[in-house]
């Protein structure tokens, strides 16, 4: 009985009559289009995204296609879809993990791990995501910096410093200096780009064991190789 099965299967898909064969067969017709997302993508706003599937005959039905549709949406990392025969389609969708928010020329960007921009913030989003702020002080410094620095050193400083202490906002200046703003005393910590992995460890250290107290420390100054100069808000 295999045998002849195979030999019909066979028959119809050399002769060009599979479709025709299949395509009346009620039974594989898409009844349910199961959806499963990560936040912030619902269910819901992938299911906008896709063309009509219900009814559809699931054999004929082209995962390739909808993969490509689905990923050029900007939240989207990864998209699965499998064919449950005789009539369901599953469809697994992950989404970026945004780890900063970049501020250009006044708008906001979500950035994902790579330093590479999302989709533009929402206030719902904006408000929902506690992340860190990546800036410049000036728009002239943007192409002397590039967004991937930031990410790699905010992942770096989050492994030192965190739970005790966090980064607000990582602004660069003019080369090769940049600006951590730490939370939750509002310290200022400036580092060089040439030895800032190694004057990480100082900054821990100082604030393991501050010469002041936390809270009359204004800013830290570790641009200079294997110092940390610190001010108070009295300084000048």
């Amino acid at each position: 009985m295999l045998g002849l099965f195979s030999f019909l299967g066979f028959y119809l898909i050399s002769s060009g009559r599979l479709e025709a064969a299949l395509s009346g067969v009620r039974f594989l017709k898409i009844q349910e289009v199961r959806i499963s997302s990560d936040w912030p993508l619902t269910p819901g706003t992938i299911r906008t995204w896709l063309p009509p599937l219900e009814g559809k005959n699931i054999f004929f039905v082209k995962p390739m296609r909808l993969i490509e549709t689905l990923e050029r949406h900007s939240w989207v990392e990864g998209v699965t879809i499998k064919k449950d025969y005789p009539n369901r389609l599953v469809v697994d969708v992950t989404t970026k993990r945004a780890e900063a928010i970049f501020l250009s020329k006044g708008s906001p960007y979500f950035l994902d791990g790579k330093g590479t921009p999302i989709d533009r913030t929402t206030p719902e989003l904006f408000r929902a995501l506690d992340l860190p702020i990546v800036s410049w002080e000036n728009d002239s410094l943007e192409k002397s910096w590039k967004l991937s620095q930031a990410l790699h050193i905010l992942a770096r400083v989050k492994k030192e410093l965190e739970p005790l202490h966090r980064v607000s906002q990582l602004t660069f200046s003019q080369p090769p200096v940049f600006k951590l703003f730490l939370l939750p005393h509002r310290i200022e910590a400036d580092f060089s780009i040439e030895n800032w992995e190694t004057q990480i460890g100082h900054l821990a250290e100082v604030l393991k064991t501050p010469p002041l107290p936390l809270s009359q420390i204004r800013k830290i100054n570790l641009v200079f190789p294997k110092k940390a100069i610190v001010s108070s808000n009295l300084s000048n």
